[in-house]
């Protein structure tokens, strides 16, 4: 498929269906666990954990790293 093809596809063929979601009261340790089962580096946070419910944001692995190494540097 050329990158012109690309660049015209909507995002929505791309996009899972129902994508895993956790709630903000999960922990962080939590979203790493099914970061590294699903092969995942993004996780949509949902007033429920479920995907009908009102998104609140995302976490990414990069926002944990980030944090990680922030914490790190301060200890």
């Amino acid at each position: 498929m050329s990158t012109s093809t690309w660049k015209k596809m909507p995002c929505s063929k791309l996009m899972m269906d129902k994508p895993f979601c956790l709630r903000s009261r999960n922990t962080i340790g939590d979203a790493l666990v099914l970061m590294d089962a699903k092969r995942f580096n993004h996780i949509p946070i949902t007033e429920t954990g479920k995907v009908e419910s009102r998104l609140k944001g995302i976490i990414t692995r990069r926002d944990i790293d980030k944090k990680l190494s922030q914490n790190i540097n301060d200890a």
